[in-house]
């Protein structure tokens, strides 16, 4: 995992990205919330986690159909 340099700025602007994603549909599940802000505060990147949880919703629908 990558270390970031501005996660303390990503952290303050993540309730605002939240917003924007509902707001276009793609709600984020608080678990997956709760791992972001925890990787954020350690100064982590929670990009594959977010990818990750991103894959698995799409083999969820897509075994649905």
């Amino acid at each position: 995992m990558k270390k970031l340099q501005n996660a303390d700025k990503m952290l303050e602007l993540l309730p605002g990205f939240l917003a924007s994603s509902a707001a276009e549909g793609l709600p984020i599940e608080e678990d997956l919330v709760k791992k972001i802000k925890e990787m954020l505060s350690l100064g982590l990147d929670p990009t594959e986690e977010i990818d990750a949880y991103y894959d698995e919703k799409l083999k969820e629908l897509s075994s649905n159909t």
